[in-house]
C-alpha cells in the first residue's frame, strides 16, 4: 500500500463535477505542493509514476495499485516503476507499507 502526500486546502465553490460523481469520467486532483514544490525536480518517469498514483489515491491519499498496473499505465517496465516509486519515497512525496493485504 502507497501513500501518497496529498495535503492541500479545500478551496471554497470547487466542487466534483456530476459525471466524475458516476465514474463515468473521473479525476485525480494534483496538488499545488507537488507542482511548486517537487515537480521540477523529479524525473520524468517518477512524475507521471505519481500521476498514476494519483488516479488511484482514496480521499486519505491511500493507494495499492499492483507495480504492474502502475507500469502499464505509466508506459514504463515494471523496474523503471519500482524506480521511479523509490525516487517519489526519497523525495517524501509517498510513503511505503510493505505486507498485509
Amino acid at each position: 500500500m502507497l501513500t501518497l502526500s496529498t495535503a492541500q486546502p479545500q478551496q471554497p465553490g470547487l466542487a466534483a463535477p456530476a459525471s466524475a460523481a458516476k465514474k463515468r469520467i473521473g479525476y485525480c486532483k494534483v496538488t499545488n505542493h507537488f507542482i511548486d514544490g517537487h515537480l521540477a525536480s523529479l524525473s520524468g518517469t517518477a512524475a507521471k509514476v505519481y500521476l498514476v498514483l494519483m488516479r488511484f489515491a482514496d480521499h486519505r491519499g491511500m493507494a495499492w495499485p499492483s507495480m504492474g498496473k502502475i507500469a502499464r499505465l505509466a508506459g514504463v517496465s515494471i523496474r523503471t516503476a519500482s524506480s521511479a516509486v523509490n525516487e517519489l519515497e526519497s523525495q517524501r512525496l509517498l510513503g511505503r507499507r510493505r505486507g498485509g493485504s
